[in-house]
């Protein structure tokens, strides 16, 4: 019998030791960088006034935006970033929550009809979201699996060590991801979550 996909999501976003984070990028459209973008200001309050308060009397180029319980970054790194927290049992469905016709917008972001949205990472291109997942953990109660996950890429160490006698912190996410591919990486962490005990 299968677990319901909320009960799996539930039991990971309410485990003190779990912190799962969804981010999504853009560049801005007719900039190959963010940052070229930081001195056109006509184009950036453009994209505040559309993003937030459209009858703001003065727009600043700010780096953060508070978007609800999102939060977005200008001139992080080379595009624009969203970022979620996630909460609450509610937020299984935290990929349709976000307005998409804001942010799935061609006029404002780049696009390729081939590749899809373009980001600075060249990993990223198309959907250009992430969702990690970053948890504690003892790796000594299933040493086998830790060390066939960071072989394969798919765990990240916060620290180049490993300690097997303390719990560490460990993360692994989803690129490019969309609503069939996110529920088997959730029942994926939660396969994790129980294999190491945390």
């Amino acid at each position: 019998m299968s677990i319901p996909f909320e009960d799996v999501f539930w039991e990971l976003v309410s485990n003190r030791n779990v912190s799962l984070r969804y981010r999504s990028a853009r560049n801005i459209k007719g900039f190959n960088f963010d940052q070229q973008a930081k001195n056109n200001f006509s184009l950036l309050q453009t994209i505040q006034i559309i993003f937030f308060e459209s009858n703001r009397k003065e727009i600043l180029p700010q780096e953060k935006y508070n978007f609800g319980d999102y939060k977005i970054y200008f001139f992080d790194e080379d595009h624009v970033r969203l970022e979620y927290i996630l909460k609450n049992n509610c937020d299984f469905l935290f990929y349709n929550n976000f307005p998409s016709d804001l942010w799935n917008n061609k006029k404002l972001f780049e696009y390729s009809n081939q590749l899809g949205y373009i980001t600075s990472c060249p990993t990223n291109l198309g959907r250009g979201n992430k969702f990690s997942i970053k948890f504690n953990a003892m790796v000594s109660n299933n040493l086998p699996l830790f060390i066939e996950l960071v072989n394969k890429n798919l765990l990240i160490m916060d620290s180049g060590s490993v300690d097997t006698n303390k719990p560490i912190n460990l993360t692994f996410y989803i690129k490019n991801f969309n609503s069939i591919s996110i529920k088997s990486f959730i029942y994926f962490s939660f396969y994790i979550s129980n294999e190491f005990k945390f």
